[in-house]
């Protein structure tokens, strides 16, 4: 029975339910508060002569499902070698991978992710960085471990839950490695989307779900609010709009959902782009993790020849409140000060050319950068992503249960999980999808 969903955001994780409904036959529409599609997946070819990600950078994992559209666009991709391409500081220095390998503990640095998975939780949940101590690693080793999973994960190694991150090493299939599309992320997610009915700069901020039809109320882009209608609705916009509040639900969600979003976390991320002259970074370099007020720079143009001179630093948690509560100006200059710092010279101030900031967390639409779970919360995830009545079926990284969060990956896993929910709620068959959401890669 053909059925009408409308999907809220056309992010990665709306763009994948819309197309795999669309693939079943069913009848959707897209509302996307943006002006463009792909959410947190942002591409900019304004910025430099390349394109530039100010968004989600990296393909976790050589097994990920996102490799599908790589390969039916034939995507060029970066291999960017975990941990070994990397430059870590010690007392005031740089040093290589290889070097690094000398300080007592470090080996365990690449398998820890490894070890999380088969950590013991038998007094019940606790937080990563009590886990860490008990590793005994070396303090060179043990900072930069901390700082690189309080960066990555946008929060401090104490406010995370050992519980929801040895289930995700226990279910990740997506692979090792990290990958950029060399001619841009938003090749992929305008390929997941290709042909659905989007309306943009159409923001919801309301849905009376009391009854079939769902009634959902939003503004379109002449600033008129419109009613529109639907059998279901798909919820995927970003964690901190639902803690927010920034859609009224009629009748109110139930004290369990309630519960779920308020209970994770919406991590603060910031990224400064930072141009220059030449490059003064070794080429063979991809990341550098630091200890100062900047945690983690990259190379954007890492193994792309004709990639400007860039450097992003990328910045999460504490350090990305920080860094944000201060002027662009002043930001930029924190982060030459910290490369000045690093490279031990002030080259990195003469070869300077232009910056900026992208504030996650100033984006009305994201209003920081993605989910994580605190000791004692885990299993929130998989309450947020629980349907309610057949009529409202919720998606997004937020709500991965059984891969990764905070990739984009898990978010068009999840929107698929989605689809194959009103599919099978209105007795559809989802194995009659052969390429799931799939066809408008090729």
């Amino acid at each position: 029975m053909k059925r009408n969903t409308i999907v809220i955001g056309a992010g990665a994780a709306g763009l994948a339910a819309g197309s795999a409904l669309r693939a079943a036959g069913q009848h959707v529409t897209l509302l996307e508060a943006r002006n463009r599609v792909g959410g947190r997946v942002w591409t900019d070819r304004s910025f430099v002569e390349q394109p530039i990600e100010n968004g989600a950078e990296f393909i976790h994992g050589d097994r990920a499902m996102t490799w599908r559209w790589v390969q039916g666009l034939s995507a060029g991709t970066v291999p960017i070698p975990k941990y070994t391409s990397y430059a870590y500081e010690h007392q005031g220095q740089l040093h290589s991978y290889q070097q690094a390998l000398q300080w007592a503990g470090f080996q365990q640095v690449p398998c820890l992710e490894d070890q999380i998975a088969q950590a013991d939780l038998g007094a019940g949940d606790r937080c990563l960085s009590d886990w860490l101590a008990e590793l005994n690693l070396a303090p060179p080793a043990q900072h930069l471990v901390g700082r690189l999973f309080a960066n990555s994960h946008l929060t401090e190694p104490a406010n995370l839950s050992l519980a929801d991150l040895a289930h995700e090493a226990k279910v990740h299939q997506a692979g090792h490695g990290n990958f950029r599309v060399a001619g841009g992320y938003d090749r992929l997610l305008a390929a997941l989307g290709a042909g659905l009915p989007i309306q943009l700069n159409t923001a919801v901020q309301a849905i009376d779900w009391q009854q079939a039809p769902v009634k959902v109320v939003a503004v379109n882009p002449q600033g008129q609010t419109i009613e529109l209608t639907a059998d279901q609705v798909v919820i995927t916009v970003p964690l901190s709009l639902l803690q927010q509040q920034a859609i009224a639900f009629t009748p109110a969600l139930p004290q369990s959902k309630i519960q779920a979003i308020q209970s994770l976390r919406m991590g603060a991320a910031v990224k400064l782009q930072l141009v220059f002259s030449q490059p003064f970074w070794q080429p063979e370099v991809s990341l550098l993790v630091g200890l100062g007020a900047i945690p983690v720079w990259w190379a954007p143009g890492y193994q792309r020849p004709g990639f400007p001179p860039v450097l992003t630093a990328f910045v999460g948690g504490q350090s990305a409140l920080a860094l944000n509560a201060v002027s662009e100006a002043e930001a930029l200059e924190i982060g030459l000060n910290d490369l000045c710092r690093l490279f031990g010279n002030h080259v990195p101030r003469q070869l300077f050319d232009k910056g900026r900031r992208i504030s996650w967390l100033d984006d009305p639409w994201a209003r920081g950068g993605y989910s994580f779970v605190t000791p004692g919360a885990f299993g929130a995830r998989h309450v947020l992503a629980q349907p309610l009545a057949n009529r409202l079926f919720f998606a997004g990284e937020a709500t991965v249960t059984d891969s990764n969060p905070a990739t984009v990956h898990g978010a068009i896993e999840t929107g698929q999980r989605a689809a194959r929910e009103i599919l099978q709620s209105s007795g559809e068959l989802w194995e009659r999808q052969i390429r799931i959401g799939g066809d408008s890669a090729d």
